[in-house]
């Protein structure tokens, strides 16, 4: 009789528990969807500054690659 007891006492304990999470994921879920929002803003203004060097690095290496044809060029004049 005892074990059926303590069985039913932690079954019920387990209930309460879970009981009060639910009644707190709500809140818990609205109150971190601000933060979530705000991180994915500073995820894209991340995403569009590396956007901008990449095609700022592009034109530099576009740039070398001219600047190394036309030193080549002018050494097989010489």
């Amino acid at each position: 009789m005892g074990n059926l007891f303590g069985a039913s006492l932690v079954l019920t304990l387990v209930f309460l528990f879970v009981g009060v999470l639910w009644i707190l994921l709500p809140f818990a879920v609205f109150g971190t969807k601000p933060l979530i929002e705000k991180a994915i803003k500073e995820a894209q203004a991340a995403n569009a500054q590396l956007k901008q060097l990449v095609d700022q690095q592009r034109v530099l290496v576009e740039q070398q690659k001219l600047l190394i044809g036309t030193l080549g060029k002018k050494g097989e004049g010489a």
